[in-house]
């Protein structure tokens, strides 16, 4: 799935269907293993079910594809998507192994498409490629046994913080959640894929390079927290909680958030609650429950309430699920 997931990331296609991702304007959808296969022996001729010296050879004049149960589902996602109306033109994006291309001749040799206007694009993960630092990125590293979410927000200028930030992703908002939690921020140096980061009187040597969707920090898949696309909106309840901060500094402290969140395509927004806390230092903020409309300026979730600005918040999509001021809040069903 890391050519999905290339796609979702790059197309902005992170709503997630039955068996397909949409969004932007794109439809992404997969063929998984064996969604067409060729028929059996059996299933052409009976006779040849058990073998027997005198039934050889087995050659059938011709060999018809057949769609199992365990494929089903799927191969109707796949067929329905392919010859909507509304779907202008299909773009192939398997890589050029024999098995993927296979896949998606036999989707075309069942009919789905009847118009050869099939796009064959070469997609290249650029494994071991230089990534240059600059912006908000997110990993999630494995720690007491389940995954937690790990925040690097690389500066230009050469500073780093190691957590989400608390606003927006402004140089303002940087410099004011310094001041709020400088055990946090620190600078780094670049030398090709080397990176240091000198945080919390620590230094910590890592490894970056190209990969799907973003790029591998110290063996880790990471994704970059890119600008939302102008007129965006969302549509349903968002909630979700967990710590901003994961990475040790030697401060003992940690950042956590909690947010519940009703947005409408209509621009407008409820939130039950919008607070953060501060683990072993006296510190802790929240914001009442609050109506208003939103907007996005670039990465940040713009929040207003009877005409005044209420609050910024760093916003990306990650995994199906979005990312608000760090946490990442699920869709609730």
């Amino acid at each position: 799935m890391l050519i999905i997931e290339f796609l979702r990331s790059r197309l902005r296609a992170a709503t997630k269907g039955e068996g397909y991702l949409y969004g932007n304007g794109y439809v992404v959808t997969w063929a998984v293993a064996h969604l067409a296969s060729l028929a059996q022996s059996h299933e052409i001729r009976l006779e040849w079910k058990a073998w027997r010296r005198d039934s050889l050879p087995t050659l059938p004049e011709s060999w018809p594809l057949v769609i199992y149960k365990k494929t089903e589902d799927q191969f109707e996602t796949v067929r329905r998507i392919l010859l909507s109306p509304r779907v202008a033109r299909v773009i192939c994006a398997t890589d050029a192994g024999r098995e993927s291309t296979d896949c998606e001749a036999m989707c075309y040799m069942f009919g789905m498409r009847k118009t050869a206007i099939f796009a064959m694009v070469a997609v290249a993960l650029s494994f071991g490629q230089t990534v240059r630092l600059n912006g908000l990125y997110l990993t999630m590293q494995r720690l007491g046994g389940s995954y937690t979410p790990t925040y690097y927000w690389f500066m230009p200028d050469g500073h780093v913080m190691s957590m989400a930030p608390d606003g927006g992703l402004t140089a303002a908002d940087f410099q004011a959640t310094c001041q709020k939690y400088p055990a946090y921020c620190g600078t780094f140096r670049q030398a090709g894929d080397q990176v240091s980061i000198m945080v919390g009187g620590s230094t910590r040597t890592v490894k970056v390079n190209a990969a799907p969707g973003g790029f591998q920090f110290d063996g880790l898949a990471t994704i970059k927290a890119d600008p939302i696309p102008a007129g965006t909106k969302l549509n349903g309840n968002y909630s979700g909680s967990g710590p901003r901060v994961v990475v040790s500094t030697g401060s003992g402290s940690s950042v956590s958030s909690a947010y519940s969140f009703q947005f409408m395509p209509d621009g407008t927004y409820k939130t039950e609650s919008v607070g953060a806390t501060r683990t072993s230092v006296a510190s802790q903020a929240s914001t009442a429950a609050a109506n208003g409309t939103y907007g996005f300026n670039g990465t940040t979730l713009e929040l207003t309430s009877n005409g005044q600005k209420v609050r910024h918040l760093a916003f990306f999509p990650y995994d199906g699920a979005i990312v608000i001021d760090g946490v990442i809040c699920s869709k609730r069903r």
